[in-house]
């Protein structure tokens, strides 16, 4: 199946994958992952003083994980944009765009599955990844997530 004839699968599977442009969509080794990019001509605010930019500095990929899919793992790649601010008297040079209901600066979770694990009253984890999935699986209600 074309990723364009599957826009409205994913579109269901994953709707908070819909403010980005998926690229790829690819099953490996019992995870699912999503290459995708934000819309280039949108600006993007300054975190600092709410100019509005455009101007790209550079890029990097964003690795999210995500809420699981059919009891198997998804990880979201995402390519983010580094953009310069103009305002003179801003002290922030650069900032990254963040994408709503998708990113938050410095995370590594998707919103979707922080409130997954957050229902699971489960601790954040701080040893092994080993310990995060025996306490998604642990947990007594709602879909399974991915470490």
């Amino acid at each position: 199946m074309a990723l364009a004839e599957c826009g409205e699968l994913l579109q269901t599977v994953v709707p908070h994958l819909g403010r980005v442009l998926v690229e790829q969509v690819s099953p490996e080794n019992g995870l699912l992952r999503i290459v995708a990019r934000a819309p280039e001509p949108v600006p993007v605010q300054c975190p600092d003083c709410g100019m509005s930019s455009r101007r790209w500095h550079s890029g990097h990929w964003q690795r999210l994980a995500d809420g699981a899919v059919g009891g198997g793992r998804v990880f979201i790649e995402l390519a983010v944009r580094r953009l310069l601010c103009d305002a003179p008297r801003c002290g922030r040079v650069t900032f990254a765009e963040q994408v709503d209901g998708l990113t938050v600066r410095y995370g590594r979770r998707t919103p979707q599955l922080r409130a997954c694990c957050a229902r699971s009253r489960w601790p954040w984890p701080a040893g092994p990844v080993n310990a995060w999935r025996a306490g998604c699986r642990r947990r007594s209600a709602g879909p399974p997530c991915s470490p």
